[in-house]
């Protein structure tokens, strides 16, 4: 994908959570599943993107923290706030990245 490609892709993504965070009540349910979805394009989209010599896992890592991340931030807003349990998944997303770089086979680069 080229520069004049990703800028109105990005553009018509930032609008689409504007208009998502403007739904009232349903709002938190609508940007969990925007969220989740948008990470799994950006989980897809990243390792291309970046010429990664292992895609196949840093796909996994990304659309999964985002995933789980949008999911634990909806299903759970009475064990915890959910903004705390993003932070919570986003930190295991790090540690998750950090395991699979250090068990992928090619370590040259």
């Amino acid at each position: 994908m080229t520069a004049p490609e990703r800028a109105p892709l990005g553009a018509a993504l930032a609008l689409l959570m504007a208009v998502v965070s403007l739904t009232g009540s349903v709002s938190p349910v609508l940007m969990a599943v925007s969220v989740g979805l948008l990470s799994l394009l950006i989980g897809i989209a990243w390792p291309t993107l970046l010429e990664l010599p292992s895609p196949t896992g840093t796909r996994a890592v990304v659309a999964g923290t985002g995933i789980l991340g949008a999911l634990v931030a909806v299903l759970s807003p009475e064990r915890f706030t959910p903004l705390s349990g993003v932070v919570m998944v986003c930190a295991t997303g790090v540690f998750a990245s950090f395991v699979h770089q250090m068990l992928r086979r090619e370590r040259r680069s």
